[in-house]
């Protein structure tokens, strides 16, 4: 598994397309917060061993990315907080201490 910095408008929309191939795993994480960190650093465990891509938005550094995104699928901003994005629409969101990555399938 690998962890890929989400921090530009033009890779969101290129994930957007994708996850019409593709789901897409995103993790809106903050450095700032403790509940953020322990959940990335979990996040990062539970998915170490399996295939595929999280893209990791730091919404301190790139705030009006984290607006958009949370504006365009109709999901409250929330940190942490973990989105799965299929055919242009979030399919499942998960926030704070409830981030559970174990029952996801990754490709």
């Amino acid at each position: 598994m690998q962890f890929v910095e989400l921090n530009t408008l033009d890779i969101l929309e290129g994930l957007i397309q994708e996850s019409e191939l593709t789901p897409i795993f995103l993790f809106k994480h903050s450095n700032r917060c403790f509940v953020s960190s322990k959940m990335k650093t979990s996040l990062e465990g539970q998915v170490s061993s399996t295939n595929g891509t999280v893209y990791v938005l730091d919404v301190i550094k790139s705030r009006d990315l984290s607006n958009h995104i949370a504006n365009y699928f109709g999901v409250e901003h929330q940190s942490p907080q973990f989105l799965v994005i299929k055919n242009k629409e979030v399919i499942l969101y998960q926030n704070h201490w409830e981030i559970d990555a174990t029952e996801l399938v990754f490709p």
